[in-house]
């Protein structure tokens, strides 16, 4: 399969929430999709849960990423830096209930947007494009 996009997922001890966020991806993402699993330490919860539960996220593929470094923002940037996909969008761990929206990031994205960014803070979803 060559993902037309990955998404990062930085993790510390997620294992409690992995899976209900990995299943509402697999549900509602349509993109070709990878999903890079950033972490800091092989003792990390959230490795085993992902491991043992592949049911609980049929269909999507999970590939793990070391975190050279520590801490979220490295973990973010490894994540960018194993990704091979056109689009990338980092995604937070805990999140089960947004994951309905990537596929509509991913289509601002073809249709010319260089940066896509969800907000809470936005009451409308909104899209510049900046050609060159």
């Amino acid at each position: 399969m060559d993902p037309q996009l990955d998404v990062v997922i930085p993790v510390y001890n997620e294992g409690s929430n992995i899976l209900a966020t990995l299943g509402a991806l697999a549900k509602e993402v349509r993109t070709p999709t990878r999903v890079l699993i950033c972490y800091d330490i092989d003792e990390d919860d959230t490795l085993p849960a992902v491991r043992t539960n592949p049911v609980a996220y049929a269909g999507l593929h999970v590939t793990f990423v070391r975190n050279p470094t520590r801490g979220a923002h490295g973990a973010v940037m490894a994540g960018f830096a194993a990704s091979t996909a056109p689009i990338v969008v980092a995604y937070p761990a805990d999140d089960d209930f947004n994951a309905g929206i990537i596929d509509r990031m991913v289509a601002l994205a073809r249709e010319g947007c260089d940066v896509v960014c969800a907000s809470r803070f936005c009451p409308v979803a909104r899209c510049r494009a900046v050609r060159r």
